[in-house]
């Protein structure tokens, strides 16, 4: 997947429930993680 991020304003990571519960929002230069969650980055590692 490749995410644009001049077409896009954010990402929103969240429950697959009725009543969905937000655990991350993303954009270009942030990643925030509700309370009790985290995000792991991992980097591109060179061959």
């Amino acid at each position: 997947m490749s995410i644009n991020f001049e077409e896009i304003e954010s990402i929103v990571v969240e429950t697959d429930e009725k009543n969905s519960i937000p655990i991350a929002t993303i954009t270009a230069d942030t990643v925030k993680p509700e309370q009790g969650y985290r995000v792991r980055i991992k980097p591109k590692i060179k061959n």
